[in-house]
């Protein structure tokens, strides 16, 4: 390899290995503690049901197999919430739902915003460029929607973050769905995009 090619290669894989630690800053630290352990035991247990909710609502992954595999769960005031990762989506990306158990039978959260149902689904992962995350927030009964885009690297080695953004929806016990809150998604993308920023520079 020649000094110009090392170069290209090592440019690009130093945005890579960036994108991936952003990707993993951004999940978080792996769930901890016995209770949020037990839930997500609880949901892997269910995940022949839960694979007959995703079936009955039609395949999204362009014939790929389904996971159904419960990634993340948690507590909400008394409500059981999963995130379950379905299927890789594109070339870097899994495609991420949230449910809840409803009884004991797994089903679709639902989301609404300005009082309008929405069909949200996620993404989680990282390419050079671009990255997208999901997470469980139970102490703000809250499901945060990341992403974020960086605009390479300049001629000093120095990546930016080009643009950041938290949705965040709120469990509402009352109507059973994640409502979208404007100041809790200012508050989530301010403090986690400054620090995603300390993270890149």
């Amino acid at each position: 390899m020649d000094k110009c090619g090392f170069t290209e290669w090592l440019a690009g894989h130093t945005l890579l290995t960036i994108s991936l630690l952003l990707a993993a800053y951004a999940s978080g630290s792996p769930p901890g503690g016995d209770a949020r352990a037990a839930e997500l035991a609880k949901w892997r247990s269910l995940i022949p049901a839960v694979e007959s909710v995703l079936i009955r609502q039609g395949n999204p992954c362009s014939g790929e197999r389904l996971r159904a595999g419960p990634a993340d769960a948690a507590d909400f005031a008394g409500s059981s919430i999963a995130l379950v990762d379905v299927c890789p989506l594109g070339a870097y990306t899994e495609l991420m739902v949230a449910m809840r158990l409803e009884g004991s039978e797994p089903v679709l959260a639902s989301f609404r915003k300005a009082n309008h149902k929405v069909d949200l689904e996620f993404a989680q992962g990282s390419s050079v460029m671009h990255g997208k995350d999901v997470k469980l927030v139970p102490e703000k009964g809250a499901i945060y929607d990341i992403s974020w885009d960086n605009d390479g690297m300049d001629s000093t080695g120095t990546v930016q973050l080009e643009k950041c953004v938290v949705d965040a929806y709120v469990w509402n016990s009352k109507s059973k769905t994640f409502d979208w809150d404007a100041k809790l998604s200012k508050q989530a993308t301010r403090s986690y995009c400054e620090d995603l920023k300390q993270q890149v520079h």
